[in-house]
């Protein structure tokens, strides 16, 4: 499955774990969004371990999954597409 996520992270410690987490499974596209992927069962381990990182009263972490790659538009520089199957 494909997501996009986003994220905003007031911790520095905190952030780099996430950011550095994301990079392993997916491509950064920008500052805090990653497009990722991956299978269900991990997405839900990835969202149990960052539930567990993040301060929910000043933190926030969205994550869209998508129906297809094929419907997105790119304006501009194409990303790799190695993570895409």
């Amino acid at each position: 499955m494909l997501y996009l996520i986003c994220y905003d992270i007031t911790a520095n410690k905190t952030r780099k774990i996430i950011h550095d987490t994301l990079l392993c499974y997916g491509e950064k596209i920008n500052l805090s969004v990653f497009e990722l992927s991956i299978k269900e069962n991990k997405m839900q381990k990835l969202i149990k371990d960052f539930s567990a990182l993040i301060n929910p009263k000043t933190d926030t972490i969205k994550i869209y999954p998508l129906k297809s790659l094929h419907l997105a538009k790119t304006l501009g520089k194409e990303l790799s597409s190695e993570y895409y199957i």
